[in-house]
C-alpha cells in the first residue's frame, strides 16, 4: 500500500510540475431579488483575440 501511494504522489507531482502556467478568470456572482442569479466571467488573455 505504501508502494502505491508513493507512486500516485509521483505522478501527480510529475503533472503539476509539467503543467503549464495557468492564468484564472475572475468571476462575479450577483445573487438578487426572487432567486435571481446573474454569474459573469473576465477574459483576460495576453494576446488580443481576433473577433
Amino acid at each position: 500500500m505504501n508502494k502505491t501511494i508513493a507512486f500516485f504522489s509521483f505522478v501527480f507531482l510529475l503533472c503539476i510540475a509539467h503543467s503549464p502556467l495557468s492564468r484564472a478568470c475572475t468571476r462575479v456572482v450577483y445573487k438578487g431579488p426572487e432567486n435571481t442569479v446573474i454569474t459573469a466571467r473576465s477574459m483576460d488573455w495576453k494576446s488580443e483575440i481576433d473577433a
